[in-house]
Parts: structure tokens; sequence; C-alpha cells
């Protein structure tokens, strides 16, 4: 069996680049041939760097990928825009066995732009159409009713994470979250819900792991210094993965609360998985892939995008029980486990033998 690949990126500090390089990585170890056409290069050995950002170069390439399917037997685009729509395109008339896997923003987005029309028609030719959390699932069935879409929610390499040490961390007491600094990640609504429990929590810190000091970090910045919490807020970004080990190990909790910007969403968070590994409790916000990406109530909760008060009262549930936490420790490392990529696996390559 021969697979050809459609994604962005490979890149492992990104969620969908992580994602892609992990599940051909898996599919490697099957024994099964794979090319990969990329948008932004990485070091990866099967990749060819041809899906181009330029819309007049990537208009001329689309037959060099055309060529590229005759040789493989099924075709896999990893998100919508523009992956599904240059593999539909390319397949024309090979009809090559087609695959789209929905992340996130790339999938939704462009159903409500000029885009929607060719997205639409691009989902309407694959073979199977899988999706990485419900959320991403029902965002596209709210605009193309009669898709039959598979959940496959995305797996970890739990051994690396569990096998990792870590030395103490200087700055505990504290909570954290980790992703890229933008606003579908909801940084200022979490930093606003910090501000309330640090009022009981003197010493508590909340460090903050993510990439971009651009406008929306100037924004939480400001919030920061109106809500006078500036010396309780660390910022950390290019850090090791010993250091990131450090922090998700001698945390109190994770947080992250997705918002969907226009469109623009969290198609699942494996950032919550990773902290669940270290059994950490964890938050999360309800209209985001975070409702597949923890257990609500059990190993941890739930709750509006933006509404602080109820996000304080729950991160406030979690610090003030420890029976509580003990137990939300406990379910997150089992829900991790569940994930590990063994058998997250199995899933694509049913798919593919069946496709």
């Amino acid at each position: 069996m021969k697979i050809v690949f459609l994604t962005n990126n490979l890149d492992i500090k990104n969620g969908g680049g992580r994602f892609s390089r992990d599940l051909i990585t898996r599919i490697k170890k099957e024994n099964i041939e794979v090319k990969i056409l990329t948008t932004v290069a990485s070091d990866y050995k099967e990749e060819e760097v041809i899906v181009y950002n330029s819309k007049l170069k990537l208009f001329f390439s689309l037959f060099k990928i055309r060529k590229i399917f005759k040789d493989y037997d099924i075709v896999h685009a990893i998100d919508g825009f523009p992956y599904a729509i240059v593999a539909a395109i390319c397949n024309l008339g090979l009809k090559k066995k087609f695959i789209i896997t929905a992340i996130g923003s790339g999938a939704i987005q462009p159903l409500y732009s000029k885009w929607s029309a060719m997205l639409k028609w691009a989902y309407h030719k694959a073979d199977k159409i899988t999706a990485i959390s419900s959320y991403t699932a029902d965002e596209i069935n709210k605009k193309i009713t009669d898709l039959v879409i598979k959940v496959i929610i995305p797996g970890i390499d739990y051994n690396h994470f569990a096998q990792q040490s870590a030395d103490e961390n200087k700055y505990k007491p504290y909570i954290l979250s980790v992703g890229r600094i933008k606003e579908r990640k909801g940084q200022y609504f979490s930093i606003k819900a910090f501000a309330k429990v640090s009022k009981q929590y003197k010493n508590l810190k909340y460090i903050i792991v993510g990439s971009s000091r651009g406008r929306y970090y100037r924004k939480i910045s400001d919030l920061i210094k109106k809500l006078d919490i500036v010396d309780k807020i660390i910022f950390k970004e290019d850090i090791s993965d010993q250091e990131l080990v450090s922090f998700y190990k001698n945390a109190e909790l994770f947080i992250l609360l997705p918002q969907n910007v226009d469109y623009d969403i969290e198609g699942f968070g494996l950032v919550f998985v990773e902290a669940a590994s270290f059994g950490l409790p964890v938050i999360g916000a309800l209209q985001s892939g975070a409702i597949d990406a923890m257990l609500d109530g059990q190993n941890g909760f739930l709750v509006e995008p933006q509404n602080t008060d109820q996000t304080a009262k729950q991160m406030l549930k979690i610090l003030n029980d420890h029976d509580l936490r003990d137990s939300f420790a406990k379910r997150s490392i089992e829900f991790a486990k569940s994930l590990d990529w063994q058998f997250i696996i199995k899933e694509y390559k049913e798919i593919y033998k069946n496709i």
C-alpha cells in the first residue's frame, strides 16, 4: 500500500503539524510507503514542498501533484483548505481512494467564505471523511448536513511523557497554560479568571508557555497591568522539552479556554491530553475541541468560553479539594493512556484497508 499525504507542515510545535507527523510516522512503521506534500518545509525525508501559499505557483504545481498521485493508492488530505481542494482537483479522472481529515479552522472557516462551494465539492468527492473531534465534525455538518464524518481523536506517545524526569520548579505553586498566544487560545479570559482566584491564593502564579508577541499579546499585557497581577503572570517561549516537562509535572492544574473567533477554532487541543498524561486536572472551554480532549467532571471541568466567574469557581473547586484533585489526577492518567497512538493508529489502518 502506498499513501500520499497533503498537509501544511510537520512541525511538532504546531498542532496540525504534530498530528500529521505523528500519524505519518506510525503509518510508516506499518510498512506502508508514504509521500508527503507540504506548504512549509521540515526535515522529513519523504517530504516535498509543493502545496504553495502563492495561488499562482500552486496552480502550476497541480500538474506535478497529479503526476505524483498516479504512483500512489490512497490520497489523504489533512484539513480542508487548501489541501482537500487540491487533492480533489488533482484526483479527477485518476479515481484514487481519497480521504480527508478535518482538523480545525482550515476545515470550517472556508465554508463561510468565497471558497465555500469548492470546499463543499471537495468534501463530497472524498471516499471517507474523518475529524479529530466531534466539535469539528459538528461545525462542518452545520454547513454540509449530508456528510458522514467519523471522529478519530488524536493520539499521544504516552510513554514519551511518562518516562520524562523533571527537576523541582522554582515557580511553584502555579497553574499552567500551553499554546501559542493568539485570540482563539483564550488567554485573555483565563487571565481574568486567574485574577479572581489569586485573591484567595496570594502566592499562586500563572505560567503561560507560548510564542508570539503581537497585537493579542499586547492586549493581554494591558489587561495584566489593569488587574495589577504583573508579578504573578510569567510568559515563557522557545523552551526545551525538558523545561516543558518540568512545567507540566509541577503545576497545580492546566487551563486553556479556546474561543471561536470568526470560525477560527481549536479543533482538538492536544495539550489537554499532554497535561493529563502528567496527572494534571484540566479546565477547558465548551464550544471547542476541548470537549473531546478531556472528560468533563472526571478529570476536570468544561466551562463557558468567556465566563470568568464560572471558570474561577471551578479552579477554586480543584485547588481547595485535595481529594478531588487526586481523583482527577488518576482519571487524567487513565484517559491519556487510552489515547496512546498504539490504539489510535488501528482506526486509520482499518480505514486504509477497507476504503
